[in-house]
């Protein structure tokens, strides 16, 4: 059997491009200059146009009254143009801005639109952005391809009906024996999530420089408490009154300053020692922690302690 294709893309009817609408009206060479970018944007998009001129001519009306963007115009122009798709445009302009609006009618029935602005711009620009409304236009009116398809006449002996293999998206390959194989499908698998390792937010050494801080502050500052007042520069056995004794300790001040701040300083290291040990990444290092910070007055001073597992 003798078959033979014909393939090949179906002329696509002539679309009339009308007059652009202007806004506020213009003269009739900026229209006409508008009306040609029109066509030309059409074009581009790959659509069979008829000549501006032609189209205008067969209006036959002045350019800067032939505009027409939508409503009875376009019963009037489907009767001056004859039976075929219409593209229409609207220029709107204030100052140097410019608003695109390009429309596909069958008839009175829109079929498509595609807009565009230039602001600030010049002639020139504001022509170019119209060709690019009416390319966008163009470009999704474009008639599909059409194949037609003839046989002859097959000869005395004819094969039988060949199978028809359908096409599928998976890939074959074929082994010596013609025998197809499944390909191997290949999956994706989502990326697993990685444990996230999370660390100590809170570092050990402040927390150790605040625990020295305090130590050194108490350890200096209960003696000069516990000095003051008593006698100094005594001469021979001391006696109750002290009167052998020419000087007094005067370091109230000095150790309540110390005091306060061994105090404090030990408050911000259990306060930083808590942190440290609460922020641990691990369940096995949170097991680990601060266990006590303990304070003992002694007879001259006060001994302090710090324990915890570590």
């Amino acid at each position: 059997m003798t078959i033979t294709l014909l393939a090949g893309r179906a002329r696509a009817e002539d679309v009339a491009p009308l007059v652009p609408a202007m806004d506020p009206p213009k003269a009739a060479e900026m229209v006409t200059r508008f009306h040609e970018a029109l066509a030309g944007g059409l074009k581009a998009g790959g659509l069979s146009v008829m000549s501006p001129a032609v189209v205008r001519a067969k209006l036959g009306v002045p350019a800067e009254q032939a505009g027409c963007f939508e409503g009875p115009c376009l019963n009037v122009a489907v009767a001056a143009v004859g039976d075929r798709r219409l593209v229409t445009a609207k220029i709107s302009t204030v100052g140097k801005n410019y608003q695109i609006e390009v429309r596909l009618y069958r008839g009175t029935k829109m079929l498509g639109k595609a807009g565009g602005r230039c602001d600030i711009c010049t002639l020139a620009e504001a022509l170019k952005a119209t060709g690019s409304a009416a390319t966008d236009i163009g470009s999704k009116a474009e008639e599909p391809p059409t194949t037609a398809v003839a046989s002859s006449t097959a000869t005395a002996k004819t094969a039988g009906p060949a199978a028809v293999k359908p096409e599928t998206t998976s890939a074959t390959s074929a082994t010596s024996g013609s025998v197809e194989q499944p390909a191997m499908t290949e999956t994706t698998q989502p990326p697993s999530a990685t444990p996230a390792t999370s660390e100590r937010a809170w570092p050990l050494w402040p927390a150790l420089v605040a625990a020295g801080v305090g130590v050194v502050g108490l350890s200096a500052g209960v003696p000069l408490l516990a000095l003051d007042g008593d006698y100094t520069n005594c001469q021979g056995p001391p006696r109750a009154d002290g009167r052998n004794c020419a000087d007094l300790y005067a370091t109230a001040a000095p150790g309540w300053v110390l005091t306060g701040m061994g105090i404090a300083g030990l408050a911000a290291s259990g306060v930083l020692f808590y942190l440290h040990f609460s922020s641990k990444g691990t369940s096995q290092e949170q097991a680990a922690g601060l266990s006590h910070i303990s304070l003992m007055p002694s007879a001259r001073g006060m001994m302090a302690g710090v324990g915890g597992r570590f």
